[in-house]
């Protein structure tokens, strides 16, 4: 059974095991990681299984509000 990601989760709990079921393949998930004090960027190929997710902190991003503040063109990618 697939739980959902909930505001509270952790850098940890993502990336050991929250699964989503039919989440789109080799999506992002940027979220704030209060246990850490900044956000961060989860990525993952197959969000269905367990696991296999690539986590990048991204220290300058400190605040909900820093991260609803993105706009298009604010993260590039390639």
């Amino acid at each position: 059974m697939a739980e959902t990601l909930t505001p509270g989760d952790t850098t940890a709990n993502i990336a050991g095991g929250v699964t989503t079921a039919g989440a789109e393949a080799n999506s992002l998930l940027l979220i704030l990681d209060t246990t850490k004090g900044h956000a961060v960027l989860v990525h993952d190929a197959d969000w269905n299984t367990a696991g296999g997710r690539n986590v990048v902190n991204i220290l300058s991003l400190t605040t909900q509000a820093a991260i609803d503040a993105l706009a298009n063109g604010t993260i590039l990618t390639q």
